[in-house]
Formats: structure tokens, sequence, C-alpha cells
């Protein structure tokens, strides 16, 4: 497993394709989005989604951890903003 091990469960959600982004919006000539909204489908059978919302480069999260998650960073990855 990567030394980041939330990296690395944001990009098993990646490769699973158990994320669905259901809202971009950029502002004029901004280079990345302002808002997005995603959900992430558990990896477990019957297990939760969870819903991922960014404003203003703010994350959070429905799961326990709030915005500091793989789930969110899942997002960042595919939207570009502020990925780490």
């Amino acid at each position: 497993m990567s030394a980041d091990p939330v990296r690395a469960k944001a990009l098993a959600i990646l490769r699973e394709q158990r994320l669905t982004l259901l809202h971009v919006a950029c502002r004029k000539l901004a280079d990345v989005p302002d808002e997005a909204i995603g959900r992430v489908q558990s990896s477990r059978e019957g297990g939760a989604t969870y819903a991922i919302d960014m404003f203003d480069g703010a994350f959070t999260c429905t799961c326990k951890h709030g915005g500091d998650c793989a789930h969110a960073l899942a997002v960042q990855l595919v939207v570009g903003a502020g990925a780490r």
C-alpha cells in the first residue's frame, strides 16, 4: 500500500468507479472549480453513500472524517481543486 493510505483509498475509489460527480462550476476565467458536488459509494456490499461538497476550496463529507478523507480527496483529484 502507498505511504499515504488516504491517497491510496482515494485512488481505489477512482479505479473502482465509485465516484459520481453531480455538479462542478467555475467562475469565469478560473483555472479550478469553485464548486463541486459528488457522491461516493462504499466498497462494502449495501454500504453507505457519502456526499461530498466543495465550495471555495473547502471540502465537507458526510463520513466521520468530515472532509479530510479519501472521499473528498477523490473529488479533489478529479476536479483539480487543491489536491494534496
